[in-house]
């Protein structure tokens, strides 16, 4: 059995290629089973909501800033409101390409937000990923 075969790690970034990249790197260093990919905020929230994904809530969700029509910063306070059961389990991490001041201050100051990466994905952060991810196997969130 594949490590870490049971997790589920979602990407939410309109960058194909950044796309491309990261699930690549997350998918050679095993340490989930299934990788989803959203482009946009609506798909991600769309995603959410819908009853069938109830019980595929995604243990992390690397979240970039700079979106088309809705940011990254309207994704944590929509998925903040949402009515969902469970997701108290799915931390979220910015994977983003700014390195601004103003743009990690504010994203590290939201109470959904553990951690901030600059993209590509570094072995360091895939190295944290996979030690959040352990973690929260051994300590879940309830």
């Amino acid at each position: 059995m594949k490590a870490g075969s049971g997790k589920i790690i979602m990407l939410i970034d309109d960058n194909e290629i950044d796309n491309y990249i990261n699930k690549k790197f997350i998918e050679d260093k095993q340490i989930v089973g299934e990788i989803l990919v959203k482009t946009t905020v609506w798909d991600a929230i769309t995603y959410f909501e819908s009853e069938k994904n109830k019980d595929k809530l995604p243990e992390l969700i690397l979240l970039d800033i700079n979106l088309p029509a809705l940011n990254g910063y309207d994704f944590l306070n929509r998925f903040y409101d949402l009515n969902l059961a469970g997701k108290k389990k799915s931390r979220i991490a910015i994977l983003s390409s700014s390195d601004r001041d103003e743009d990690i201050l504010k994203m590290k100051n939201h109470p959904l937000v553990t951690h901030y990466f600059i993209k590509p994905l570094s072995p360091e952060a895939l190295d944290t990923i996979k030690t959040l991810l352990d973690y929260e196997e051994k300590y879940p969130i309830s």
